[in-house]
C-alpha cells in the first residue's frame, strides 16, 4: 500500500507526501471532509479518490486530474479548475459558485443540484453531464459543449450560453429567464415547459426542438431557425421572430399576441387555433400555412405571401390585408372590406 501511494506522490508535480492511508499534497490530506481552502493542487492527480464534503474553496486546481472522484457536497467556491479533468466526477450538490471551469472536461459528470452561480464554464465540455436542478444563475457558458446534457428544471436566469452546443439537451421545465442563447445550437433539444421570458435567442438553432407549452414572451428570436419545431400551446406573446425560419413548425393553440413576425418564413406551419391578434406579419412567407380557427384580429399582413393559406373560420376583424385594406369587423374565413356585403 505504501509503495503504491509513494508512486502516486512521485507522479504529482507538487510537494506531495504519503501516509499509511492518505496522500498529502502541499499540506492537504486527500480524504473525505478535508479542510484545505486555498490549497495549490494544480496539475495534481487525485483521480478515483473520495473527497466528499471537503472544503477546497479558493483552491488552485488548474489542470488537475479529478476524474471519477466522489465529490458530494464539496466546496469549490471561487476555486480555479480551469482545464481540469473531471470526467465522470460525482459532484452532486457541490458549491462551485464563482469558480472557474474554463475549458474543463466535465464529460458525463454529475452536477445535479450543484450551485454554479456566476461560475465560469465557457469552453467547458459538459457532454452528457447531469445538471438537473442545478443553480446556474448568471453563469458563463459561452461556447460550452452541453450536447445531450440532462438539465431538467435547471435554474439559469441571465446565464450566458452564447454559441453553446445544447444539441439534444434536455431542458424540460428549465428556467432561462433573460438568458443569452444567441447563436446557440438547440437542435432537437427538449424545451417543454421551459421559461425563456425575455431571453436572447437571436440566430439560435432550434430546428426540430420540442418546446410545447414553453414560455418565450418578449424573447428575441430574430433570424432564429425553428424549422419543424414543436411549439404547441407555447406562450410567444410579443416575441420577435423577425426573419426567423418557422417553416413546418407546429404552433397549434400558441399565443402570438403582438408577436413580431415580419419577413418570417412560416410556409407550411400549423397555426390552428393560434392567437395572433395584433401580430406583425408584414412580408411574411405564408404559403400553405394553416390558420384554421386562428385569431388574427388587428394583425398586419401587408405584403405577405398568402398563396394556399388556410383561413377557414379564422378571425380577421380589423386586420390589415396583404394589399393594405383593413378587414371589417366580423371578417371570418377571409378579409372583407367595407365595400363588400357580408
Amino acid at each position: 500500500m505504501k509503495r503504491a501511494l509513494f508512486a502516486l506522490a512521485l507522479a504529482l508535480p507538487l510537494a506531495a507526501t504519503a501516509t499509511a492511508e492518505n496522500v498529502v499534497i502541499n499540506g492537504c490530506i486527500i480524504k473525505p471532509g478535508t479542510l484545505c481552502p486555498g490549497v495549490d493542487l494544480h496539475h495534481g492527480d487525485v483521480s478515483r479518490s473520495f473527497l466528499h464534503g471537503a472544503d477546497l474553496s479558493k483552491s488552485d486546481l488548474k489542470g488537475a486530474n479529478i476524474s471519477g472522484v466522489y465529490l458530494h457536497k464539496t466546496n469549490f467556491s471561487q476555486a480555479d479548475l480551469s482545464a481540469a479533468n473531471l470526467e465522470q466526477a460525482d459532484m452532486y450538490a457541490v458549491n462551485a459558485s464563482r469558480a472557474k471551469f474554463h475549458s474543463a472536461n466535465l464529460t458525463a459528470a454529475n452536477l445535479s443540484h450543484a450551485t454554479l452561480t456566476e461560475t465560469d464554464l465557457h469552453w467547458a465540455n459538459l457532454t452528457m453531464a447531469r445538471l438537473e436542478k442545478a443553480e446556474l444563475r448568471s453563469a458563463l457558458l459561452q461556447e460550452a459543449n452541453l450536447h445531450n446534457a440532462r438539465m431538467e428544471q435547471v435554474r439559469a436566469p441571465r446565464a450566458d450560453f452564447f454559441k453553446a452546443n445544447l444539441n439534444s439537451a434536455n431542458l424540460r421545465r428549465g428556467d432561462l429567464l433573460e438568458a443569452n442563447l444567441s447563436e446557440a445550437d438547440l437542435y432537437k433539444a427538449n424545451l417543454t415547459e421551459a421559461n425563456f421570458l425575455r431571453a436572447n435567442l437571436r440566430g439560435a438553432r432550434l430546428e426540430e426542438a420540442q418546446a410545447d407549452s414553453a414560455r418565450f414572451c418578449g424573447a428575441n428570436l430574430t433570424e432564429a431557425n425553428l424549422k419543424n419545431a414543436s411549439l404547441i400551446e407555447g406562450d410567444l406573446c410579443e416575441a420577435s421572430f423577425l426573419k426567423a425560419k418557422l417553416n413546418g413548425a407546429d404552433m397549434r393553440r400558441a399565443n402570438l399576441v403582438r408577436a413580431q413576425l415580419e419577413s418570417a418564413d412560416l410556409r407550411g406551419a400549423n397555426l390552428d387555433s393560434a392567437k395572433l391578434s395584433y401580430a406583425n406579419l408584414r412580408g411574411a412567407k405564408l404559403t400553405g400555412t394553416n390558420f384554421h380557427r386562428a385569431d388574427l384580429t388587428g394583425a398586419d399582413l401587408t405584403g405577405a405571401d398568402v398563396s394556399g393559406v388556410d383561413l377557414t373560420r379564422a378571425i380577421l376583424s380589423g386586420a390589415t390585408w396583404t394589399d393594405g385594406k383593413v378587414c371589417v369587423d366580423g371578417s371570418r374565413g377571409g378579409c372583407r372590406d367595407r365595400k363588400e356585403k357580408p
